[in-house]
């Protein structure tokens, strides 16, 4: 299959696991030299094949734990890892065309993750995760549950695959299939925002 579905729910049931998951070249030498002279127990980096996809030029050199891309005063949050940055970051630039302001949280460690990331997270109204993986025993599931623990009072959101298989296509096609790549970012994003100003107008 050429989605990948399975990989992180597997490896995030192993104890003592740490998995990276870096979206540039830059991320995965940082990675794998963390990986191979740092870490004690099991580590484990995705990467995903190909090329570099779209880098944003204002966006800094790749961290080993987590960065944030945009501003970070704004209300929303979208938080990724991986390959998904990428689309995140033309995800980004769409919503800002139609006034929509949106902070990017990229997971570079996505286990264990960093309790700076998630405090990081906690300050905002709308928070969506994107993974492309499957919902049940992903890293989605895993920060929510730390969310919980701090004083986010937000929405949170979780675009991951549901409890099936993927069929036989491109990655493109997927992507695009299963809302997200960077237009499925976008209606997903826009969609939520919507219903929730629906909501608050019924309530005054």
């Amino acid at each position: 299959m050429l989605f990948r579905s399975f990989d992180v729910s597997m490896l995030n049931s192993i104890p003592n696991t740490t998995i990276f998951s870096p979206s540039y070249f830059i991320g995965l030498k940082k990675a794998l030299g963390t990986a191979i002279y740092m870490c004690e127990s099991l580590a484990v980096v995705r990467y995903p094949r190909g090329g570099e996809l779209y880098c944003p030029e204002d966006y800094g050199e790749e961290s080993i734990d987590y960065d944030i891309y945009g501003n970070k005063e704004c209300k929303n949050l979208l938080i990724t890892y991986g390959r998904l940055f990428s689309y995140a970051c033309r995800a980004k630039e769409m919503l800002e065309e139609i006034g929509i302001e949106i902070c990017i949280l990229k997971l570079c460690k996505i286990r264990p993750i960093n309790g700076e990331a998630v405090e990081f997270a906690s300050n905002f109204e709308n928070v969506w995760f994107f993974e492309e993986g499957i919902k049940n025993g992903g890293i989605a599931r895993n920060f929510s549950d730390l969310l919980q623990r701090t004083k986010f009072n937000g929405i949170y959101h979780i675009k991951a695959i549901n409890d099936e298989f993927v069929k036989q296509m491109s990655v493109s096609e997927a992507l695009a299939m299963l809302k997200l790549d960077s237009k499925g970012m976008f209606d997903v994003i826009t969609k939520n925002l919507g219903e929730n100003q629906t909501e608050n107008e019924k309530k005054t």
